[in-house]
């Protein structure tokens, strides 16, 4: 399953006026422990403001330019909602971004960050395992004995499968599972280990 930017984006974004006092930014920055903010006039977003354009106002409380939209960003990187994690980090490492705002159509629905594009990929083994197994007991594999171990994000099965397209779709599958590094194919084409009239089926 291919995971998009809107799986991984922040949608309670804090947002500024374009017309906010540097210093108020700044004192909002801290308290909530980020880097940037979007900016918009009317609810339309208009630019980002990061620390990195504020500190020389903190350093200086004596300079004259005190208002947002005087040293926010305005060439904006913005991405889409639709748009795959992976496609994301491209843009965002061309543009040498860690945030982007993610648009729908004309308007501001999130903000990504780096480690939002990271986040589906630190999984722990027990996730992925149990992943693995939703799809070891999908119909065309009933009957057949399969077995899975995930060890680090490695993925190594074993077993019984009814045929080579059966087989490398199963492969391919997995690895597109988020978190897993690499899979061990130790399975086997044959016949079914288990009578089909012998298999349980869900009620």
């Amino acid at each position: 399953m291919s995971i998009s930017v809107r799986d991984v984006m922040q949608v309670d974004v804090a947002t500024v006026e374009a017309g906010a006092n540097i210093f108020d930014v700044a004192r909002r920055m801290v308290d909530r422990g980020i880097g940037c903010l979007p900016v918009t006039r009317d609810g339309a977003l208009v630019g980002i403001v990061c620390r990195s354009d504020v500190l020389p106002f903190e350093a200086d409380p004596g300079r004259s330019t005190r208002i947002v939209d005087q040293v926010m960003a305005t060439d904006l990187v913005t991405l889409s909602e639709e748009m795959s994690i992976a496609e994301a980090a491209r843009i965002m490492a061309r543009h040498h971004i860690r945030r982007a705002p993610v648009m729908r159509g004309a308007t501001m629905v999130g903000l990504v960050s780096e480690s939002d594009l990271l986040r589906p990929y630190v999984r722990t083994d027990t996730e992925i395992l149990t992943e693995v197994e939703e799809l070891l007991g999908l119909a065309t594999f009933r009957g057949y004995k399969l077995r899975c171990e995930v060890r680090e994000g490695a993925v190594t099965l074993t077993g019984v499968v009814p045929g080579p397209a059966p087989r490398a779709l199963l492969l391919r599958t997995i690895h597109a599972i988020p978190g897993v590094v690499g899979v061990e194919d130790r399975l086997s084409v044959g016949e079914p280990t288990i009578r089909l009239d012998e298999v349980t089926y869900p009620s």
